[in-house]
């Protein structure tokens, strides 16, 4: 989707990242070498063929050892710093997209990226978030992935984050996102955000109690059958020794 290109996963990356790179030293090298050659070349009368010879062999041989180090040490910083800004403009222009399209269904994938390294993309998620999650109702909640809620939960931790996400809460929260909740109605940023988690609070607590209810007869339905040995069984019948039968009194 359209969202993953916040965290950096393209159809086709450019070819540009990785030729330019490799490139940008021959740009340099090639234009002194062929300047050089051409110089010994109309200077061969002065200093001699055999001169010339030795210095086009000295170029050659001196010719990996520079692309190497125009490479390591000019090449591939220039390249690092290019590639940088065009994949901070791509998370830009991909926001820009999202939030006109409100795709609601794209923020597991923008949750995904709220975390990544990058402040610029961080921005630029946050701003999806901001304009994406109060579009969330009662009849999304599972459109958001199991694996991105921790991140929605996450979100409570930033004051400018916290009241769009507590909001989002209410309608596809876990019942695990009510203890940092309960945080919140005590130490939100602002008595907006606290007034807000306690609102919120008691339907997450209430989603826990049916999710821990339901774990537990799913628990109960998954214990395995008792074997046979421990079943019930009906006692068997013991023949009483003949001793122990009444016996008629003899006479005496």
């Amino acid at each position: 989707t359209l969202a993953r290109a916040l965290y950096d996963v393209y159809p086709y990356s450019p070819y540009r990242w990785a030729t330019e790179t490799s490139l940008r030293p021959l740009y340099l090298l090639l234009p002194l070498m062929c300047a050089g050659w051409l110089w010994m070349l109309l200077s061969a009368s002065e200093f001699g063929l055999e001169v010339l010879f030795y210095a086009l062999i000295g170029s050659v041989l001196a010719f990996m050892p520079a692309y190497i180090l125009l490479f390591l040490f000019v090449a591939v910083p220039i390249g690092a710093a290019r590639e940088n800004r065009e994949r901070q403009a791509l998370h830009a222009a991909t926001a820009n997209a999202l939030i006109r399209l409100g795709d609601k269904s794209a923020l597991s994938n923008v949750l995904f990226a709220a975390f990544l390294p990058g402040a610029r993309r961080r921005k630029a998620v946050r701003r999806i978030l901001l304009a994406l999650l109060p579009k969330l109702d009662a009849e999304d909640f599972d459109l958001i992935s199991e694996e991105a809620r921790p991140k929605l939960t996450q979100l409570l931790t930033e004051p400018r984050m916290a009241l769009t996400a507590v909001r989002a809460l209410e309608f596809v929260g876990r019942g695990q996102a009510a203890a940092l909740t309960e945080q919140l109605t005590h130490w939100g940023a602002t008595p907006e955000v606290r007034e807000e988690a306690a609102r919120v609070l008691p339907v997450l607590q209430a989603r826990a109690r049916q999710e821990n209810a339901a774990q537990q007869l799913l628990r109960a339905a998954s214990r395995p059958p008792a074997p046979a040995q421990e079943l019930l069984r009906p006692a068997q019948e013991q023949a009483t020794p003949a001793e122990q039968l009444l016996r008629p009194l003899s006479d005496g």
